[in-house]
This record gives C-alpha cells, structure tokens and sequence, in this order.
C-alpha cells in the first residue's frame, strides 16, 4: 500500500497479513486524492481482488417548511395514476380499522393509502423490514415492540468505521422517523400507529448524526440486511454519483428476494434525464422508486419524478412520525413517503393472499392500475 502512496483506515493497526476477501479502506498518505490512475493500478494488482473509489452520500435536503403545496399545472404529476393504496381488503370494507393511538388523526397519509381498510384484514407481517438510514432509537416506546434483534441482542447494525457494530442508535433522528412510519404500534394508545402494527424493523447505520455516510457502508448494511433475513428495504437516501457496486449489492437483494425501496430524492429534478438520483434510479427490477404527494394528491413541490425511472407516488408532505428521546415531529420529502411504500410492501406480506408471494409478486401488487386508477394491492 505504501508503494501506491496509499495507507490503511481501517484495521490500520493490524501488523500481518489480511485473508482474502477482506475489504479495506484506504486513503492517500499525502494529501492528494485518489485518482482514477491509483485505482486502475490497485484493480490490477493480483493481490486485491477489486478496488473502487468511495462516494459521500447524504440524506436528500430537508424541503422549507414554507414551501408550496401542489407542484404547479407544468409539472402535472406523471404518477398520477401510480398512487399507492394497500386496500388489499374489499373496496367497500363496511368498518374500516382505526386504532385508538392520540396522534393517528394527524396521519394523513394513512388514510391516502387507505391504511385503515387494509387492516381490516391484517395488521402484522411476517418479514423483516430494514432501516437502511442513521440508525434506530431503539428506546422509543412506540417502536421497542417491533424490533428486530440479532441473537446477541443488537437490534440492526452500525457499518460507520470506528463505532460500535453492534450499536444502531439513531444521532440525527432521521432513521427513527422512517421506522415509525414502518411500524410504530398500532393500538397501543400512544404516539402514532405505523403501516405494519406488528412487524420486526432491523436498523442499519452508516449515515452519522449529519445525514453523511459513504457508499462502501451503504453496501456493508444492504449486505447485513440480505444476510439476516430482510425481504423489505427501506432506503431513503441517495447522491448523484453512480456506483456499480451499490446496484451489484442491489442485485444480491434481488437473489435473496428482497425489494429494494428507495426515495426519488427532493431536488424537483426529473429523474429520466442525462443526471438522475440513485439509488431509485438503478436498473434493478426489484426496485420501487418512491416520489412525494402532499395531501390533495398533487405530487410535492420538491419531490423528483419521472414517468420512467419512478414506480410510485407516496404521502411525503407534513409526515408525523417518531423521533429519538420519545418524541414525534412532522417531517416532509420523499424520505418520508419511501417508508410508507416499504411499509406497504410488508403489510401486504402478511395477507393470507400473498404470503406465499416472492418479491416481484408483491411488487406487481403494490404497482398495479386499479379501475378507479389508482394503485392498488
């Protein structure tokens, strides 16, 4: 490494010799930058079997809580008719589920998506939905029911160099906020109720407490998910930067049966063009890309769309949700509406219909036209 002007981040300390196979992360030792000609170099080296820059990737900027309702008559929404409803239920369900939990009035985008006449045939799932985001409160009473815990008791994963492994816990708030939208308790009598009442969330970090990771994290948490049994992945993050090596971990999801949700990003950009957000814009099949809809069912001011690269639209705007130490906020962007697809996408898991289903069973559900044009399921 040294040969190469390089030096060893991770397990710098270690003095022998690495196995094959194992990943590590290096960075220039003067400060320069890793060029594409060092990494050329270092791919053709017998000794490394593959080498590939690192990517910063950010949660998608936060929309001003001033901003505009509705996206204007220019941008008439492209997935209009790709609304998701999880009215798995008949239509006419004469009485409709609404949990006893003081803030689901305030859940807009539950009664959207018709949240209360699906549960009239189920509540819970039976799969693992994982938070890939800046972790998980997993002290939150309205969350702690629903947990997924590996046989040691770590309730997900941390793949930020330097932490705790075994310790998830949500520093920004972001990741938290995903999950109770996923599957804070319905019933209970407090807080919110989630799209699933009864499911397990795995909470994966490599975001920290500024919404910043890198793309080699990213994949060591889609990785963990798929080697523990996830089937949903909830992904509400993104960058610019196209990375073959996050959509190759796309596709071990996809081989596992997974599906892969992921935000559209907040930039009002259209996705279908020359620079569009990823990882929503993967050519994945086991993909759901996820724009935004404010509460009149136009898409949001922010959301980034695209009539081919995005599958769904979701409620992304004013979303009531969990936030670490006990509290609830509302939060706004296609972060938001990703979870409720996700969440969707479990729910339907659990129907007695599709049980059985593999993943492009329930994605077919999730995105088929209804009569009335919506999506449903």
């Amino acid at each position: 490494m040294a040969k190469a002007g390089l030096k060893i981040v991770k397990d710098k300390d270690f003095d022998g010799d690495y196995e094959k196979g194992t990943l590590l992360i290096v960075e220039p030792i003067e400060q320069t930058g890793i060029t594409s000609k060092t990494v050329s170099a270092l791919d053709a080296n017998k000794e490394v079997t593959k080498a590939y820059p690192s990517h910063r990737i950010q949660l998608p900027p936060q929309p001003p809580k001033n901003a505009p309702n509705g996206a204007g008559t220019e941008k008439k929404v492209e997935q209009q008719s790709k609304r998701i409803k999880v009215n798995q239920a008949a239509p006419m369900a004469p009485n409709p589920v609404i949990p006893n939990d003081p803030e689901f009035g305030q859940l807009w985008g539950m009664k959207q998506i018709n949240a209360s006449v699906a549960w009239t045939s189920n509540t819970s799932s039976p799969v693992i939905v994982a938070v890939i985001d800046t972790g998980i409160d997993y002290n939150h009473p309205d969350l702690k029911p629903n947990l997924w815990a590996s046989p040691s008791g770590a309730f997900g994963f941390n793949a930020i160099p330097g932490s705790d492994p075994n310790d998830p816990y949500d520093d920004n708030g972001h990741g938290t906020h995903c999950a109770g939208t996923i599957a804070a308790v319905g019933g209970n009598k407090y807080g919110v109720a989630g799209v699933n009442w009864n499911v397990k969330v795995m909470g994966l970090k490599f975001l920290d407490s500024e919404g910043s990771g890198d793309d080699f994290d990213a994949i060591r948490c889609i990785d963990f998910a798929i080697g523990n049994g996830a089937k949903v992945l909830s992904n509400s993050w993104g960058s610019y930067a196209e990375v073959p090596e996050i959509e190759e971990a796309i596709g071990r999801a996809q081989l596992s049966g997974a599906l892969f949700i992921a935000a559209a990003s907040n930039d009002r950009v259209n996705n279908d063009g020359a620079n569009p957000s990823y990882p929503s814009s993967y050519d994945a099949d086991n993909i759901i890309a996820v724009m935004s809809v404010d509460p009149n069912g136009s898409m949001s001011s922010f959301s980034n769309y695209g009539a081919r690269s995005v599958d769904l639209a979701a409620p992304g705007r004013d979303i009531l949700s969990t936030l670490p130490a006990e509290n609830f906020e509302m939060k706004s962007g296609t972060s938001m509406a990703t979870p409720h697809v996700a969440g969707a996408a479990a729910l339907l898991w659990g129907h007695p219909k599709y049980k059985l289903a593999d993943w492009s069973e329930i994605k077919t559900a999730l995105c088929k036209p209804s009569r009335s044009g919506a999506m449903s399921c």
